[in-house]
């Protein structure tokens, strides 16, 4: 039994390595990206590589969705969502978003270079993996907003719309 367990977590410690070797590598953007750099930085076999994640399009897109789960996570731990005011909240939010810049430089820029990458495959996925993300945290940063805080001729829900939408 402890056999099995010390094989399995060697091989989520080489996983592990593989994308944070291939989150470094797809900042030079997706077409630039060569799989031979991420095995060397690695340590590991071409061979296993593939074995793990098939193709290079599937690595990325395990590397983009484990990028954008640390970032999630990281908004999710840390944002305080008992702030009632909107404005309050979006300031919050955007100091938190500095910070995790901060802790986790590498993944912002994997991530922006993705969100920015003009081949159509790569544009579809990344609209794939980010669409339930900011469904969600759209949803969950609006739980708990206090609308008697807007004036009333203001219409709250388009006003949130254009916050959020100017911080998209």
């Amino acid at each position: 039994m402890g056999f099995i367990n010390l094989r399995e977590q060697r091989a989520a410690e080489k996983k592990q390595k593989i994308l944070t070797a291939a989150i470094k590598e797809f900042t030079k953007g997706y077409e630039h990206a060569s799989t031979d750099d991420i095995v060397e930085a690695a340590g590991v076999s071409k061979g296993l590589l593939f074995h793990n994640f098939g193709s290079k399009a599937k690595l990325f897109e395990a590397t983009f969705k484990f990028a954008a789960e640390q970032i999630t996570s990281g908004f999710i731990e840390h944002m305080d969502l008992s702030e009632p005011d909107i404005l309050v909240r979006f300031r919050n939010f955007n100091l938190l978003k500095q910070k995790l810049i901060i802790k986790y430089p590498g993944l912002y820029e994997f991530l922006n270079v993705s969100a920015q990458n003009d081949n159509p495959e790569i544009k579809r996925m990344v609209s794939q993996q980010l669409q339930p993300i900011s469904e969600k945290s759209r949803r969950y940063f609006r739980d708990g907003i206090d609308f008697s805080l807007f004036r009333p001729d203001i219409d709250a829900h388009l006003a949130i719309q254009v916050v959020e939408d100017t911080f998209d």
